[in-house]
């Protein structure tokens, strides 16, 4: 039997090459829907271990991912990329990519770019959830 502390991990990325870091908190409670928390700056470096990342856990499952934006204080052209390519794969493997609790600023850069509508995007996390189990 699984104890409580064994449905969470987290992960600080530090790429040896940037002066950021992005903090990932994984909660593997729900086997249908795995909350990824994402903490920090999604930039070049921190864009390419998060996609590596994301998308060697999500070979090894069958859950939908949430992504809990509400920590990223800043995401590049590299963040962008990265989340369109994470999308375009869960879709591959027939799994759906919901993003919840944007701020603002990240928010306007998806809506700038004109790419919002690529993704399902919630308010909170219980109805990222329920988006993600539909």
């Amino acid at each position: 039997m699984k104890k409580p502390h064994d449905k969470y991990q987290a992960v600080l990325i530090v790429h040896p090459m940037s002066t950021h870091s992005l903090k990932l908190d994984w909660d593997t409670s729900d086997p249908e829907c795995v909350i990824v928390r994402l903490a920090g700056r999604l930039d070049l470096d921190e864009a390419q271990v998060l996609e590596a990342e994301v998308l060697t856990r999500s070979a090894a499952t069958s859950s939908h991912l949430c992504f809990d934006m509400a920590g990223v204080l800043f995401m590049s052209s590299s963040g962008i990329r990265s989340l369109v390519s994470i999308r375009r794969r869960m879709e591959q493997i027939d799994r759906k990519l919901v993003l919840f609790a944007l701020t603002p600023n990240v928010l306007k850069i998806l809506q700038i770019v004109e790419i919002d509508h690529l993704f399902h995007i919630c308010d909170r996390q219980d109805t990222a959830i329920q988006t993600a189990k539909k």
